[in-house]
């Protein structure tokens, strides 16, 4: 009877002891951090990959990408020589020619004076259209081109020559249309105005002109200092002519 009763105490003993011992780890780690706070234990370790409901995922966000945004351009344009980089003068805000209706730009030495300009950059290698903000003609809302006497068309080997002025919106890619420019110089108002490209390297324009069968003509700016005229080309002018030479277009700002 001694040896069963001890060995009952013995048992009650060991389950009092078991009862008593602290948790096992698996309950421990499936503890909140408000109970591992209550009793005083460490808190649980971050665990990463989790995404809020509705959130892209690292590797989803690096295939999508956030939209770019392509900041809009105010800026005043610089005429500089092709040839030896003097300063020609900025595109004047008036005519040179208002008077004969020859309503072309010009240059003027004031950057006062100057034409101001807005643009947005292209996302690709597309053409841009340029609006002039304080233009002479507030019928006419962005910087084109308009034929002369010589032609609607422009090729490396025609000698013919147009205008820059102020031209109604015609889509990239379009032969002149009769849209409208604020320009009556012989051959009417077929204009252009989506014909500008601009390198965010050189802040430099250049030009595109599309022939009336749509072939695209990549064009020499020119100025011609007699009638005050800054003119698009698709040939070169002759080193040795004094009253016309090719210049260069910078953005300035």
């Amino acid at each position: 009877m001694l040896k069963l009763g001890y060995l009952l105490y013995l048992a009650f003993l060991i389950l009092t002891v078991v009862a008593k011992s602290p948790e096992s780890a698996e309950h421990i780690r499936s503890l909140s951090n408000a109970q591992r706070i209550a009793r005083r234990l460490p808190l649980r370790p971050p665990k990463f990959g989790r995404f809020l409901p509705g959130s892209a995922t690292p590797v989803l966000a690096a295939r999508t990408g956030s939209p770019s945004i392509v900041p809009v351009v105010n800026a005043k344009i610089k005429v500089t020589r092709a040839d030896n980089g003097n300063l020609v003068g900025y595109i004047s805000k008036t005519y040179s020619n208002p008077a004969q209706n020859y309503n072309w730009f010009g240059v003027t030495s004031s950057i006062a004076n100057a034409l101001q300009v807005s643009f947005t950059p292209a996302t690709g290698s597309g053409p841009i259209e340029i609006t002039q903000l304080n233009g002479p003609d507030s019928s006419y809302h962005f910087l084109g081109a308009v034929p002369g006497n010589s032609g609607s068309n422009l090729s490396a080997s025609n000698g013919n020559r147009i205008f820059v002025t102020s031209s109604s919106h015609t889509a990239a890619g379009s032969p002149p249309t009769g849209a409208g420019a604020s320009n009556a110089f012989n051959s009417g108002t077929a204009s252009e105005s989506t014909i500008w490209f601009y390198d965010t390297t050189s802040q430099s324009l250049t030009a595109v002109w599309h022939n009336t069968d749509g072939s695209p003509t990549t064009t020499n700016l020119l100025y011609q200092p007699s009638l005050g005229a800054l003119e698009l080309s698709g040939t070169q002018p002759s080193p040795t002519n004094t009253n016309l030479y090719q210049v260069v277009y910078t953005v300035v700002f």
